[in-house]
């Protein structure tokens, strides 16, 4: 016959073992977990950077897209348009029709073109 003695302890061993299990079973997985993260990172990293890159690349895909457009816009200007035509061709010739007169406006990043002194006579 058992005595009352062994049988307590015996049914006290497998819970304190079941929950030791458990613990080590939690940080088995928590450590894997770690590895998996840390193996992730520079994936993440690399990630960042090229969604950096994709968005460059974006806005100067729409900037090249916008000056596309303006020399289509141009072309088609060019080869249906006589007045426009003619406008070009007399700004890039520096010609004008008889009578009229044409102001020439400098940006302000141009140097101002330096006008000739005149120098009154002394008496």
């Amino acid at each position: 016959m058992r005595s009352a003695s062994t049988s307590r302890f015996r049914r006290s061993e497998p819970v304190s073992w079941h929950a030791l299990n458990r613990l080590i079973l939690l940080l088995i997985c928590l450590g894997l977990a770690a590895v998996v993260g840390l193996a992730m990172i520079p994936e993440w990293r690399r990630l960042e950077a090229l969604r950096g890159g994709l968005d460059a690349k974006t806005q100067e895909r729409d900037r090249e897209q916008i000056i596309q457009h303006k020399q289509q816009r141009e072309v088609q200007l060019l080869q249906n348009d006589p007045e426009y035509l003619e406008l070009v061709a007399r700004d890039k010739l520096d010609l004008m029709k008889e009578g009229e007169t044409i102001f020439r406006l400098q940006g302000a990043k141009a140097e101002p073109v330096p006008s000739p002194m005149v120098v009154a006579p002394r008496k």
